[in-house]
């Protein structure tokens, strides 16, 4: 009996499905009552091995960033900023850290962690954004097309 529960443990640590990293690509739509952020677009995600691209199309634009999945750290600039990152995936938390930087010089901490909900229906992503007073976390809620 021993033997037989210990063979099934070990199977079950070494199946796919113990440590099989989520899958975050998709078209997703933002939940306005869900959320405590205002935004307004929609976000495109890519994910393909070790690399995550977020395409965001918003009324001012489309921007698309791409994310190293190894904590490698990657700069991108777009119009008048630079973004400077590191992105670790962990099971099904996306965690996005790094500065974001402006043409005027000014630097402030970016903290990004992205959650998809276990049947991946459903993405929060929880923004810390940090000003001269206060720190708050914000959420963005956005629902799988």
């Amino acid at each position: 009996m021993r033997r037989t529960f210990f063979v099934l443990v070990l199977a079950l640590c070494t199946s796919p499905f113990a440590s099989a990293q989520a899958n975050f690509s998709g078209n997703w739509v933002y939940d306005a009552d869900a959320s405590t952020l205002p935004y307004s677009g929609d976000l495109t995600i890519i994910h393909s091995g070790n690399l995550l691209t977020m395409i965001q199309t918003t009324e001012r634009g489309t921007s698309k960033f791409e994310y190293n999945l190894d904590a490698s750290e990657r700069i991108d600039v777009t119009g008048e900023r630079t973004f400077k990152y590191r992105a670790v995936l962990e099971g099904n938390i996306l965690h996005i850290t790094g500065t974001v930087t402006s043409n005027a010089m000014v630097s402030r901490p970016s903290d990004n962690m992205y959650i998809l909900s276990d049947n991946g229906r459903t993405l929060t992503r929880l923004a810390t954004v940090v000003s001269q007073r206060e720190r708050m976390v914000r959420k963005l809620v956005f629902r799988k097309k």
